[in-house]
């Protein structure tokens, strides 16, 4: 497969893999960032080096090492780029849904009205 092939550059949802050959990590992670989606990526191999260098240069909203769609509920899932729609479990995606709000409530039983003139 080549990059202009569609299944390199577009985001296709069902049982698919885009293999290309590549020289280096730094060629490889420039061809996966070149596309306009970062939903998630995978990398597979035994060299900690390499694999740390793709899981932080990897332009997407899950990085999956050796594995595939693995979740936990305290931990985000998102999308970067034009993948996804906002972020989904862990607390981040709890305040994307929420918006803070202060509340001030003096319960003593003495009630001076503010603004009057007694």
């Amino acid at each position: 497969m080549t990059d202009d092939n569609p299944a390199a550059f577009t985001e296709a949802f069902g049982p698919m893999a885009s293999v290309l050959r590549y020289d280096d990590v730094e060629e490889a992670v420039a061809r996966a960032n070149a596309t306009e989606f970062g939903l998630s990526a995978q990398v597979w191999g035994n060299d900690a080096s390499a694999i740390h260098y793709l899981t932080q240069n990897l332009v997407a909203g899950a990085v999956w090492v050796n594995t595939y769609r693995a979740a936990h509920p305290t931990i985000p899932l998102g999308g970067m780029k034009h993948s996804g729609y906002g972020l989904e479990y862990g607390f981040d995606a709890v305040r994307a849904f929420t918006r803070p709000k202060s509340v001030m409530w003096d319960i003593s039983t003495e009630r001076t009205l503010p603004y009057s003139e007694g």
